[in-house]
């Protein structure tokens, strides 16, 4: 019998999003002694820039960049402790994430496939109180695109029984049509879900809720 292998995409799959967009600039309105509003846009303008440019957000380079434009380089280290050392993250996991983890984890060996800075990422992980539930030697989190990683991914694991939960349907699609053997579970959640629209889109589940993933790995 093949080993179970689930590995789950991060933002929107298990983090939200809009947590770090409502509350990061309110932490660097403190740090930075500037009105939220202004460090909110010309944050946003940034970040736009670099994914548009790199495809995805360096987040090096963006500390760099928002402090410099904004006269603030002598907190750079202020801002990366809050972004790398505290505990800024940890509210920002969907509600559903930690029993999801806990059950899945009794059947199955539980990774992580997310597209990004490493850095920043895997600090989003850190800082939660689920992270005894990852396979440190499952950590796949690529740059530029994590689809370039897929004949990697097929290759590690050949001998595997392999799920991928992700609510991007982008990447459901085309690692259905390069790995047919994969389970792929779409999760409806985030903006992906409900902006990105793919003509024949067929995952071989769709969920709106991360715990309906647990009988699925369970059953199939």
């Amino acid at each position: 019998m093949k080993n179970k292998v689930v590995l789950f995409d991060i933002d929107y799959t298990l983090f939200d999003v809009s947590y770090f967009d409502k509350f990061f600039y309110k932490k660097l309105e403190k740090i930075l002694k500037l009105d939220e509003a202004l460090i909110r846009k010309e944050s946003i303008k940034i970040i736009t820039e670099i994914i548009t440019k790199e495809h995805f957000l360096d987040i090096d380079k963006y500390v760099v960049t928002l402090l410099s434009l904004l006269d603030k380089n002598k907190y750079k280290d202020k801002v990366e402790d809050l972004l790398f050392n505290q505990s800024f993250f940890k509210k920002g996991f969907y509600k559903d994430v930690k029993k999801t983890l806990e059950g899945v984890g009794k059947i199955a060996k539980i990774g992580i496939f997310s597209q990004g800075d490493y850095k920043f990422q895997w600090s989003k992980i850190e800082q939660s109180d689920f992270k005894h539930h990852i396979d440190l030697n499952l950590r796949y989190i690529i740059k530029p695109r994590k689809l370039s990683f897929l004949p990697d991914l097929k290759n590690i694991h050949k001998d595997d029984k392999l799920y991928l939960i992700d609510d991007k349907p982008t990447i459901i699609h085309e690692i259905k049509k390069f790995m047919p053997e994969v389970v792929t579970i779409w999760l409806r959640r985030g903006y992906y879900a409900e902006n990105e629209k793919i003509e024949d889109f067929k995952p071989d589940f769709s969920i709106s809720s991360l715990h309906e993933a647990i009988e699925i790995v369970r059953k199939n």
